[in-house]
């Protein structure tokens, strides 16, 4: 990064963190660089100290602002309103383990190591007050608050050199501090045999031998080293088991301590004495390695095991390294860090102690880094004087986390501590007699520098918007970083953006009703960003209610139909369900189309701003009604009818309700009719009825029912066309009847008898002699008669010809013929000369 990005950089993140949050939350690693407050000093001398340290006397909790102090170390300003101070634990390990159990310790989620950052408000004797609350808890009495100073520059001369305070089982063992600007070192950073003490060395008046054990009664075992558990270190802590990454003591007799442990295991003690002894492996055991981040924990170096001795000749374990911790835009300068173990203590003829370990070097820097030396040797083991009596364990490495944007020059040096020796190189082990070296460390450098992240957006919930009890929370960050979700002032939970930067977190537990507010903040490699802008929102865990406003009558031919739909409460959106198919998504008003023939049922569900869903939605059921009703004529008038007038009635093939009709009359429009209708005033001729139904859709039949009548008011003429007439003889007679209409009946009237029934031709018998008259009148189907009746009058006579002609009469009897003339009227003279006859005979 260069100066001038740096620069602009650090004023957005200076400017971010006075400004703070909206409220007094916890406060995170958000420092960064720092402020430079402490401007740019120049050591140019030996044995500086630049922190001050102080034990925390009482528990600390998240939340808490206040600090309870022991008594101040190191720098003479001590604390003062607006430092930067580092609380740190740095021993304490709860529950005590066993001596020496299985390593490696782990202690990633454990207090012990854990620190942070925060700012001081006010100090008020041994009490400091906090510009924002504790994000971590903190045992009493083995934890510490640390100033941190705040540097622009900082140069540290060729003959200059800060320290550290030692620890001293309540507090010191780091140098810590910040920069905006560069580091120039050309002198040194010096933490060396500042961290974890080692054992004491007690000298043993017992003569006691073949001692085994872990845990041995002082003084037939060396004092363990110290480390993490701080309940297990002092003149009442003797024997070869360590103490997590403390070495374990010597034990009877004469068998070396063995070396402190960190970034691996402390090497062991050597074997007691071989003249007294046996030579038995039975030496101090080395601390165990430790396990966790180094970008959130910070350990000392364990303390070297002391060496079993019954001759006075013996010495203390090795004090473990300390912790160099800082952070600056820019290193620079051929100077070292060094944070190494020392060095256990030699004896004449006793055990001799074990190393300690090497410390901690933390150091970030956002550009360039170059350096001379950063050392973190475990210290060697302590030496015997003698033969064949235990030499020391070797101190294990320290560990390192150096990380820049680009490198220089450096070079690490991460060995862990010899092993001692003893005089003869011919006893069992050589000169090592059974001691071990401390274990080497790998260093974590990368090419990473050192970032605060962008502060990240919250976009949802809506600012002032309304959510379920279980809200997920969205924005966006700096890709592939961890985003932090406080919820009222509480982290609730991280969720790692995406590559695109994305995040989405959601609450796990239900909120209650009512007004919250979110704040987000991003985390790369432990350094958080400030959080952002409180956004506030209102928990609404109430279903809203739906209400269909409008949509299609329950039956229609239309195939679409737009609903119009409300809720009761404002901004909520909906879902609908068509036929049972799933909710989606649908606007106010919604309009469907293409709807098939059949039922069809809309479901529609609100969905407030809050996310809760109505589980009770609004419906509506409709038919789309496609199919025409068939009409049928039901009665009417017959086909032919001399009534000016005709009824109808008409019904639908398959009932339904609603229906009604038209009507055209003789191919006029269709207008609406009745059931049944009458039609009046019916010109005579032919006529046609055509009716359509229509359904209550208006659905009509395509193909109206049809009936065709003809109204007949005409009454038929007749003629006779055939028969007698004038005067004839004969007594029957038969006529031939003619009308105009086809279809016709006849009826005759005889010399004015009632008219009957007659047929054509109609033939009449036994006429007595006379005139005669006929009359015959039509009558067509439709019962019209005709008004003047055809006439034909003709007279029956015997006399009809010429009398006499032909007829001979032979005397005595009666006899005659007859020749020519009619034959009628020869009879009928002959009957009336029979009747002359008979009149004669009475008269004589």
């Amino acid at each position: 990064m260069s100066n001038r990005l740096f620069k602009k950089w650090l004023s957005v993140a200076v400017c971010a963190q006075a400004l703070g949050s909206t409220a007094a939350l916890a406060e995170p690693d958000t420092f960064g660089l720092g402020t430079g407050r402490d401007g740019s000093p120049e050591i140019s001398t030996a044995d500086n100290i630049i922190n001050s340290y102080a034990e925390v006397t009482a528990p600390l909790a998240p939340g808490d602002v206040t600090l309870s102090l022991g008594t101040c170390l190191g720098a003479s300003a001590c604390f003062a309103a607006g430092d930067l101070v580092m609380v740190l634990q740095t021993t304490g390990l709860v529950p005590v383990p066993d001596s020496g159990g299985a390593g490696p310790t782990d202690i990633t989620n454990n207090p012990v190591g854990r620190w942070e950052f925060a700012r001081v408000a006010s100090v008020s004797g041994s009490t400091l007050t906090l510009t924002a609350p504790l994000v971590h808890t903190y045992a009493a009495n083995v934890s510490q608050v640390i100033r941190v100073p705040e540097y622009v520059d900082f140069t540290v001369t060729g003959p200059g050199r800060v320290i550290a305070v030692p620890w001293n089982g309540s507090a010191g063992g780091v140098i810590a501090f910040l920069a905006t600007g560069t580091v120039n070192n050309a002198g040194e950073l010096n933490a060396n045999a500042s961290g974890f003490r080692g054992g004491q060395y007690v000298n043993d008046t017992t003569a006691g031998l073949a001692c085994t054990g872990l845990d041995e009664v002082s003084a037939a075992g060396g004092q363990k080293g110290e480390g993490i558990v701080h309940a297990r270190f002092g003149a009442a802590h003797t024997g070869r088991g360590n103490m997590v990454n403390g070495g374990g003591g010597g034990v009877c007799s004469k068998s070396g301590g063995g070396g402190g442990g960190n970034a691996g295991v402390g090497g062991l003690g050597g074997r007691s004495d071989e003249t007294t002894d046996g030579g038995r492996l039975v030496g101090g055991m080395g601390g165990h390695a430790l396990t966790f981040s180094l970008l959130n924990r910070l350990t000392l170096g364990g303390g070297g095991g002391a060496g079993h001795g019954v001759d006075g000749t013996g010495t203390a374990g090795g004090h473990g390294g300390g912790a160099i911790f800082f952070r600056a835009n820019r290193l620079d300068g051929a100077g070292h860090l060094l944070v190494m173990g020392a060095a256990g203590g030699s004896s004449g003829t006793d055990g001799a102690s074990g190393g300690g370990a090497g410390g901690t070097i933390h150091v970030r820097i956002a550009g360039r880094g170059e350096s001379g030396t950063m050392s973190l040797e475990g210290g060697s083991g302590g030496s015997a004087n003698a033969n064949r009596v235990g030499p020391g364990g070797g101190g294990s490495s320290g560990r390192i986390l150096y990380y820049a944007a680009s490198f220089g020059a450096g070079r690490f040096t991460t060995r862990g501590g010899a092993a001692g020796t003893q005089l003869d190189a011919s006893a069992s082990g050589g000169r090592a007699y059974g001691a071990t070296q401390g274990a080497n460390g790998t260093p974590d450098v990368r090419l990473k520098g050192f970032i605060v992240p962008p502060v990240p957006t919250v976009t949802r919930p809506a600012q002032d918007g309304a959510t379920g009890n279980r809200p997920v929370i969205e924005g966006s960050a700096r890709p592939n970083t961890t985003v932090i979700i406080h919820l009222d002032g509480r982290e609730v939970g991280r969720v790692t953006s995406n590559a695109a930067g994305a995040y989405s977190f959601p609450v796990p537990t239900d909120l209650s009703e009512g007004s919250h507010a979110v704040q987000v903040a991003a985390e790369l490699d432990a350094v958080q960003s400030v959080k952002s802008t409180a956004t506030p929102f209102t928990v609404d865990s109430t279903k809203p209610a739906t209400t269909l406003v409008s949509g299609p009558p329950s039956r229609t031919r239309a195939t679409s139909a737009t609903f119009d739909f409300d809720a009761n409460e404002p901004g909520a959106t909906y879902e609908c369900s068509l036929d049972g198919a799933a909710f989606a998504t649908c606007q106010d008003p919604e309009t469907l189309t293409g709807l098939t023939e059949g039922s069809h049922t809309l479901e529609v569900r609100a969905i407030d701003a809050a996310g809760n869903v109505d589980d009770s939605p609004a419906s509506h059921t409709w038919t789309v009604d496609l199919t025409a009703p068939n009409t049928v004529i039901v009665t009417g008038p017959p086909s032919r009818t001399q009534a000016a007038s005709a009824t109808f009635d008409f019904d639908v093939e398959v009932a339904e309700s609603g229906v009604t009709y038209e009507c055209s009359l003789d191919g006029g429009a269709f207008a609406a009719c009745t059931d049944p209708v009458i039609f009046t005033g019916l010109a005579d001729g032919e006529h046609t009825l055509q009716v359509r139904a229509l359904d209550a859709v208006g659905n009509g039949d395509a193909s109206p029912a049809s009936h065709t009548w003809t109204v007949d008011l005409t009454a038929p003429q007749t003629n006779i066309t055939s028969g007698p007439s004038g005067t004839t003889p004969e007594r029957s007679a038969t006529f031939t009847l003619e009308s105009n209409e086809s279809g016709v009946t006849y009826e005759c009237s005889l010399d004015g008898a009632a008219f009957a029934a007659c047929t054509s031709p109609v033939t009449f018998t036994d006429l007595v002699d006379g005139e005669h008259t006929l009359q015959v009148r039509a009558r067509d189907a439709t019962g019209n008669v005709t008004a003047t009746p055809a006439t034909r009058t003709w007279t029956v006579s015997p006399d009809k010809g010429n009398p006499g002609e032909g007829i001979t009469f032979q005397g005595g009897g009666a006899s005659c013929s007859a020749t020519g003339g009619d034959a009628s009227l020869l009879l009928m003279s002959l009957g009336t000369l029979l009747t002359l006859a008979r009149r004669r005979r009475r008269r004589s």
